[in-house]
């Protein structure tokens, strides 16, 4: 099976997540992939998911309570760069909380996927598969966020072919980022994180070849 060299590169940034299962490169699919899955999925998804599906890995721990039908509580929310400018996309995050857990699945604005899924997300659902490594099955689940659909539709789209090193830097950025906010107080409960980094595949493919590229790798 063919490796993907950003990929590769990124798990290196993150390697105690990892190694904890908390941290993972997501996908987002495509508009063939969204229909397929929507015509095996249970009826009641298949009606309600439209704009999308974002397939993420969660932590085991996490995976069990979600498996056993805890309560979730579910939030979405928009990163803006910083004002130095040092991470440059647009980032749409969207938060799983079971007990103490709180998986944040997150989409940067970078290329054509995502730019069809945001259009979709502003009158549709998405829908969020989450598995765990070594686990069967999936639990899928899906957020309606059409109340936001004016401030979605004002958000800029990165184009995939930007300078690698910058976006790959502002990728693990904003990472780091939400593996570190929001530590857990008396009003948030949230006290162990895992994070799915959710990219469409072309934006994957094009990563690649440049990671390739610059390692000398064939």
């Amino acid at each position: 099976m063919t490796t993907n060299a950003f990929v590769d590169w990124l798990g290196q940034q993150f390697v105690q997540e990892r190694t904890e299962r908390r941290f993972c490169v997501g996908r987002l699919l495509d508009n063939t992939e969204v229909r397929q899955r929507a015509a095996s999925a249970e009826p009641w998804l298949a009606q309600h998911v439209h704009a999308g599906f974002l397939v993420a890995q969660v932590a085991p721990d996490l995976w069990s309570l979600l498996r056993d039908g805890e309560s979730v509580e579910k939030s979405f929310y928009v990163l803006e760069p910083r004002p130095d400018g040092a991470d440059s996309v647009h980032v749409l995050v969207f938060a799983l909380q079971c007990e103490e857990w709180e998986h944040r699945c997150v989409l940067p604005l970078v290329g054509e996927g995502a730019s069809l899924l945001l259009e979709g997300m502003t009158t549709a659902t998405v829908g969020l598969s989450l598995s765990s490594p070594g686990q069967p099955g999936e639990v899928m689940t899906y957020m309606n966020i059409a109340s936001h659909a004016e401030e979605l539709l004002q958000l800029p789209v990165v184009s995939q072919t930007r300078d690698a090193a910058v976006l790959a830097g502002a990728l693990v950025g904003v990472t780091r980022y939400l593996f570190d906010a929001h530590p857990p107080t008396e009003a948030n409960s949230v006290q162990r994180v895992c994070v799915t980094l959710v990219l469409g595949d072309e934006v994957l493919a094009g990563l690649d070849r440049v990671f390739r590229s610059a390692s000398g790798a064939r």
